[in-house]
């Protein structure tokens, strides 16, 4: 666009960089998710669609799917409606294209066409724009055209070609959805060095876009200073080798600041190393005596108890969902274990769970945060609208919670009657003993203990009982250790299982820094100050490079090596660990997940416990979970199975 006049001034050049994006990228990627997804459900169109690109070599529903008006004067509608000045009004596109007055009964594309008499091809025929008001796109092409990213079309299209071409050919929607998880062995996926993770929308498409990464990084937006990046040699220059050049990136603190503050999660420099330094204590291996203790209490006392009482019930349709269990479980032990608190929500009566609710939500509406303009939800906290009043109101109500568990605790502490205590906040308090902490920050480190105990653990559990319940053999070898050996330190081979569900789903699949001053990689990468950078741990488990050629594959063994005593048995297994940059599902470098060990032992204990007494079958056959992420992976709509005594 030339500069040929004075009109051309900064804010309408910031308008004119910002109207694109809304007019073109969130519009067009809405209408073609929803294109697609009705050309799966109806073949015959997409057989027509497919016939006429080949050919002709040539290539609409809606694009908003609501649009918002105000009345500047008194006005009466057509049909008599009395609409007074300043009343808001909101036009509904999405249900207008629902009418059966408007379209018929069903959904078919030839509503558009009509044949030419002459040459029999379709012609395509507009509707009335009142009835089809999806013309403004029009306006938006040339905006499009420039604003678009379109490095993001090249990928997809090439994510597809490779697609088509692991499906012998079979480029239409219905094959792209095949490349999808198949009882963890995922075998198309590894044939075509793609993966097709899930059957939600924006997973499909990550996958194609990682399944065409150069190994090293890509650049998404160079002009924009956003880099995602793969190569461990990388991922160790920004984690361990210039550590401090790499902070976790403004704008994600930013975003989840209200709700986690300033604990360990978000914190940096020498604010985050002054905090390590104090709550590294109670992560020693010598407290871990105490934390199993409580564990064992809850796998015995709750936990067990639940899954024989679902497994004794006569109806064998019976179903629990093990991620809400996990979720149930993990929360009365980390409530325990940090504040002597017990929630009590793994009952069998299922009760309510409001303090796990309002974390998870207050979570989910931060992470809604990250992904918006900062202008945005900066504008809507400080008017107090909307999402930003339900996440204020529910912060404000964790930290009221947490707050009176603290209080008592501080209670017990001035009256001496919590020398029995073993949990990490009363070790907190003691240790403090003569300086004064600070409120904010006590309760702040308790919504970080929670994200770092809740979230993670629950993933971690979900995904290896859906691996090894795809995975027989896999089961079998476990089931034979844990009945064979003494203590859960000699099940190496379990160990292992553990360490390749989470390589396949790590719990915190990216993580994002950003560059402090200039730098250059050890791939030779240049990097800008102020560069957001995001390490792709998932993708990383994908890579054939750093995994081999069955990277898709559940194998355990990759994790083990056999014992040089000339013998064939599978109790001669040595655990071989990974370098932490290839493998950096617990971080790596100085800022190394304090809790992975704790971590381990209890994913470790769920697993021998549960396998040991139960089977665990998923309610559908050939179950394909849909993968979620908020800041942890998830099964969106849960895990359901059923559960059966182990004799």
């Amino acid at each position: 666009m030339r500069r040929t006049s004075l009109f051309f001034d900064a804010n309408f050049n910031i308008d004119e960089a910002i109207n694109p994006i809304l007019g073109a990228e969130d519009i067009l990627c809405s209408t073609l998710v929803w294109y697609f997804w009705l050309f799966l459900n109806n073949p015959q169109v997409e057989k027509e669609i497919v016939r006429e690109i080949l050919e002709k070599r040539k290539v609409i529903r809606k694009w908003f799917p609501q649009e918002s008006k105000q009345a500047m004067e008194n006005d009466i509608w057509p049909d008599a409606t009395k609409v007074k000045k300043g009343t808001r009004v909101l036009y509904n596109i999405f249900e207008m294209g629902r009418l059966p007055e408007l379209w018929g009964e069903n959904w078919k594309s030839e509503r558009w066409l009509e044949r030419d008499g002459r040459t029999g091809d379709w012609r395509f025929i507009p509707r009335d724009h009142i009835a089809s008001v999806s013309s403004k796109a029009k306006d938006l092409k040339v905006m499009y055209l420039l604003s678009f990213r379109i490095g993001w079309v090249i990928k997809a299209a090439l994510g597809i070609a490779y697609a088509s071409k692991l499906n012998g050919g079979d480029a239409s929607l219905a094959g792209m959805m095949k490349i999808n998880i198949d009882g963890g062995s995922i075998e198309k996926r590894a044939k075509a060095g793609i993966g097709g993770v899930t059957r939600d929308e924006r997973g499909i498409l990550k996958d194609f876009t990682m399944g065409i990464l150069p190994m090293a990084y890509y650049d998404e937006t160079k002009e924009t200073g956003f880099l995602q990046i793969r190569d461990p040699s990388n991922v160790k220059h920004i984690l361990k080798t210039r550590f401090d050049n790499y902070p976790k990136e403004s704008r994600f603190t930013e975003a989840l600041s209200d709700l986690f503050g300033k604990g360990l999660f978000l914190v940096d420099g020498s604010e985050w190393k002054s905090q390590r330094q104090f709550l590294r204590h109670d992560f020693y291996p010598k407290e871990f005596h105490a934390y199993i203790s409580v564990a064992e209490e809850e796998l015995s006392g709750r936990l067990v108890p639940f899954l024989s009482n679902i497994a004794a019930q006569e109806n064998a349709a019976t179903t629990i969902d093990l991620q809400n269990t996990f979720s149930r479980f993990i929360f009365d032990v980390v409530c325990r274990i940090g504040f002597g608190f017990d929630p009590k929500y793994l009952f069998p009566s299922l009760p309510p769970t409001p303090l796990t609710d309002t974390y998870k939500t207050a979570v989910k509406l931060s992470m809604v945060r990250y992904g918006t303009l900062p202008l945005i939800w900066k504008a809507k906290k400080f008017f107090n609208l909307d999402s930003e009043k339900r996440l204020g109101l529910l912060v404000d109500e964790l930290h009221k919670f947490l707050g009176n568990i603290i209080a008592k605790k501080k209670e017990r502490l001035v009256l001496m009657e919590d020398l029995e205590d073993k949990d990490v906040f009363a070790s907190i308090l003691r240790r403090a003993q003569g300086e004064q902490l600070d409120e904010t920050f006590l309760l702040h480190t308790a919504i970080n203990f929670i994200l770092g105990g809740l979230d993670t653990s629950c993933s971690a559990l979900t995904w290896f009982f859906w691996l090894i319940s795809s995975n027989p053999n896999v089961e079998q070898e476990i089931v034979r250790e844990i009945r064979e050996k003494d203590g859960l330190s000699d099940m190496v081979y379990t160990h292992a299982c553990i360490y390749e569900s989470m390589r396949l789903y790590p719990p915190v699949p990216v993580d994002t820094k950003e560059a402090v001053e200039d730098d250059v990689w050890p791939d030779g990468t240049k990097v800008k100050k102020g560069t957001s950078i995001i390490f792709h741990i998932f993708a990383m488990r994908r890579s054939p490079e750093l995994w081999g050629s069955d990277w898709a594959d559940f194998r355990p063994e990759r994790w083990l090596e056999r014992r040089s005593s000339g013998t064939s048995s599978s109790d001669d297994w040595n655990f071989i660990a990974r370098d932490p940059f290839t493998y950096p599902v617990f971080q790596a470098g100085p800022r190394i997940c304090l809790g992975k060990e704790i971590a381990v032992l209890l994913i470790k204990m769920v697993a021998a416990t549960i396998l040991k007494c139960f089977r665990v079958i998923p309610a559908q056959d050939n179950f394909s979970p849909h993968y979620h992420v908020l800041m942890t992976s998830r099964m969106k709509h849960g895990f359901p199975v059923r559960i059966i005594e182990r004799h």
